[in-house]
Parts: structure tokens; sequence; C-alpha cells
């Protein structure tokens, strides 16, 4: 299998193990159902191709989007952990650490084929404070397009929230390739905050902004 749809596949796999607990509830609770229903068909250039609770646990669920134009896959995911419950924003621990264990199943899938982890940064809307913790990882062949991943978190009405992009591109193209993923990421946030499922707002590809350029710590 080529290395960029063996990292899709590959990024769920942390992601379930982290959301399974003892003490996992018989259903998928109404709250997550209900910021499920608000996840539009469609985000901008891209279509909603699954949508499904995770087999592996009650309390998660997963929708994998296409865009089409450029082969990229994202991967939008929500769980519930209970207590403690995930605080708003991009600061918790629940955050830090489900965008390291997604991290490190995508290095893990890599296979040690040389992809780097650049640091962690913030990501939101011009104005604002930061929205979600980001990580970049990328694997630059000799020759070709580079093939990266960017994973997102954050907590949203007591929901953890995570968002893996799987993309290649030209290796001249990152600060723009960059941009695009974390404007569909804002967009999902933007849709899991609207209220009665109203559409995501419109981010500016060319301005969606990095906050205050702030750098998590790993």
């Amino acid at each position: 299998m080529p290395l960029a749809p063996r990292l899709a596949a590959c990024l769920l796999l942390p992601l379930l193990a982290a959301c399974a607990t003892a003490n996992a509830p018989p259903a998928v609770d109404d709250g997550l159902r209900g910021l499920v229903t608000r996840m539009p068909a469609r985000i901008g250039d891209f279509e909603l191709q699954e949508s499904a609770p995770n087999k592996a646990s009650d309390t998660a669920w997963t929708l994998r989007y296409l865009h089409a134009p450029s082969g990229t896959v994202a991967s939008v995911m929500l769980s519930t952990p209970g207590q403690p419950s995930v605080p708003d924003g991009p600061n918790s621990p629940q955050v830090q650490n489900i965008v390291n264990a997604l991290s490190l199943g995508v290095q893990a899938a890599a296979g040690g084929a040389g992809l780097t982890r650049m640091p962690d940064f913030a990501a939101a809307r011009a104005g604002r404070a930061p929205e979600v913790r980001c990580t970049d990882l990328r694997l630059q062949p000799p020759q070709g397009l580079l093939q990266r991943v960017v994973v997102c978190a954050t907590g949203v009405a007591d929901t953890l929230m995570a968002v893996s992009l799987v993309a290649r591109h030209p290796p001249e193209a990152g600060d723009a390739a960059r941009v695009f993923m974390t404007s569909f990421v804002l967009q999902v946030v933007d849709a899991l905050q609207a209220p009665g499922g109203a559409a995501p707002a419109a981010i500016d590809p060319i301005q969606p902004a990095t906050g205050s350029g702030r750098v998590f710590r790993l």
C-alpha cells in the first residue's frame, strides 16, 4: 500500500485506543450525536465520504472527507471520553495527548522513512485566541511530491475533536498547503460551534489566522 493511504488508515488507531474506557456507555450519547449532525456534507471543496460511530468505542465517531481536486483526505474524529471532561479550546492535556498519539501513529506508519515532525503550533481566525493545537509531519522524498500530514485538535462542548489531513504537494507549496489544511480544520470548529447545523463560515484561504503565533511545547 502506498505510504499516503497507509498513513490515512493508521491515523484512526491511536485515537480509538485513547478513547476506549473501562466504563464506556452502551450506546453513542446524545451529545455526541448532536455534534455529528452539525457536520455538513460539504465543507468548501471537501465532500463527506463516510460517517459512522467507531466500532472500537461507543464514545467516538469518525467522519471522512475528500478534497477530490488535490486528493487530500481529512478524518474528523469526535469523542466524549467522560471524566474529566474536555475543556473548550486547545490547551488541555487531553488535546495535547491526542495530538501526540496521532503523530506517533503517523510516525509508526512511516516506518522510519525520514518523517519529520515540526513543532506544534496554534491556529485561529484573525483576531481570535488560539482555537486548535496542530502539528505538521512531513516526508521529504529525494524527488517528487512532499507527503504531509497535519494533525489538529481542540475541545468543543465537552467533546474532543481531532482532525487529520493527509496531502501531497510540491515542496515549494509548503506554506500554501498548511494554510489550506488549517483552514479546513477551522471550518470544522465553526460547524461544531454553530447552532442548529448552520453552515460553517468560509475562511479566507490566504489569511487563516495563526493566532498569536504561539508554539506549543511537545
